[in-house]
């Protein structure tokens, strides 16, 4: 390996610390107060799509419905319509499924046009 290049291996350990800054460091404390009925309402009365495995043990399906019940209640204190879309894959852990990923993108062209 010259001087000044990455291996392999190394490239994906810095893309994961990459990853991991995205999605937890970038907003300070999200990683560990995140709080998804408090946040999740705060985007209301916008379109909400929540995608979740029934048997993701990253997101578990109670904390799921707790948000979204509680964007919800959000929609109907603004005298807003419900827009939202929850999809919850069967016999699925964390991922998303590739019936998911249509969906997903149908929503995006639906609430996305310019």
């Amino acid at each position: 390996m010259r001087k000044g290049c990455l291996s392999t291996k190394q490239i994906h350990l810095w893309q994961g610390k990459l990853l991991e800054f995205l999605a937890f460091g970038a907003v300070a404390g999200i990683y560990v107060e995140f709080d998804g009925s408090t946040m999740l309402p705060q985007i209301a009365p916008r379109p909400l799509l929540v995608i979740n495995g029934d048997s993701d043990d990253h997101t578990p399906l109670s904390g799921v419905q707790e948000c979204v019940i509680a964007a919800q209640a959000a929609c109907r204190a603004a005298k807003a319509g419900d827009h939202r879309v929850v999809r919850i894959q069967e016999k699925t852990g964390h991922k998303v499924t590739d019936e998911s990923e249509a969906a997903a993108i149908e929503w995006f062209m639906k609430w996305l046009k310019p």
